[in-house]
């Protein structure tokens, strides 16, 4: 363990075309029904699908991961083992990317780079320092040992998480399908088109389907004026082509026909995670001051 590092989801980013075409051909035949929309949250850089009303949001796995490792921290300090634990109230600032940049305020300030989160950022400090302090007994055999007692047992507060009701397979599958299905959708390669067309006219030229929201000649790595200048006539040609709410929507089209069949199963499982969420805020608020008061750097 060594230290606490809060893990959170972030927006998803593109893998390669052919590993998309090659899951879509092997795919069943999925309907549609454009009815079903995404909801884009420019302001909190959110899009969020059919599926999501029914799963927990960023917040809650951020609670979920806050609980485990306040849990961990505990448990190894009852063993007599060094310890520490550091809240994560918030996640952000975030943006979505599953279709590459498209806030403006971050293509102004960083071009393609990820934005800074500077809670995070704190918790890799904190870690860095507590594996420095510690060194040695964290790469002992009795840490391990306890590390391992107390990631087999966790508080049974936290155990009603295991156990709900289960996910049905075909809500699973067509969660990992719709961003595949929508890269190869005929309604997709248009609004790719009205995209490249803008960037052509800006002087920008789009790499292609094995990158579909590569730019050519961009170095992604960096916020140089360059590349800055490049994301925002990118941004600027997503709204003007409104790229992020109509890709998302064919995808919440594809995912609607789902969520209407299994309406009731997502139901129960959105009824089932509200009354975990409320059972870990309880936990941490019990709990909480315990963890904060192990260690400090």
């Amino acid at each position: 363990m060594g230290g606490i590092i809060f893990s959170v989801v972030t927006g998803c980013s593109y893998a390669g075309g052919a590993a998309q075409k090659e899951t879509v051909e092997n795919s069943p035949t999925v309907s549609r029904d454009s009815t079903y929309k995404a909801v884009v949250r420019e302001g909190a850089g959110e899009i969020s699908f059919p599926t999501d009303q029914y799963e927990s949001s960023a917040q809650g796995y951020l609670l979920e991961t806050s609980a485990m490792y306040l849990d961990l921290a505990l448990c190894l300090h009852e063993k007599g083992m060094p310890s520490y634990w550091a809240q994560r109230e918030n996640i952000g600032p975030e943006e979505n990317r599953r279709y590459g940049r498209w806030i403006m305020s971050n293509a102004e300030s960083h071009a393609y780079v990820l934005v800074p989160d500077k809670e995070l950022e704190r918790a890799f400090q904190w870690e860095a320092l507590f594996n420095a302090e510690h060194e040695d007994v964290l790469s002992s055999e009795q840490y391990e040992k306890a590390e391992s007692e107390c990631l087999d047992t966790p508080s049974p507060d936290l155990m009603d998480a295991l156990g709900g009701p289960p996910l049905p397979d075909e809500i699973s599958k067509i969660g990992n399908q719709t961003y595949d299905l929508m890269l190869a959708s005929d309604d997709a390669a248009a609004v790719f088109a009205d995209w490249e067309v803008c960037l052509n006219e800006a002087g920008l030229e789009r790499v292609g389907d094995d990158d579909p929201y590569g730019i050519v000649g961009v170095d992604y790595s960096v916020a140089s004026e360059q590349s800055i200048k490049v994301a925002v006539t990118d941004v600027a040609c997503k709204q003007e082509t409104d790229f992020v709410q109509r890709l998302a929507d064919i995808e919440a089209s594809f995912q609607g026909p789902v969520v209407k069949k299994y309406e009731a199963e997502l139901a129960e499982l959105h009824a089932f995670d509200e009354k975990v969420t409320e059972n870990r805020k309880a936990f941490l608020n019990a709990n909480a001051a315990k963890g904060e008061a192990l260690w400090k750097p």
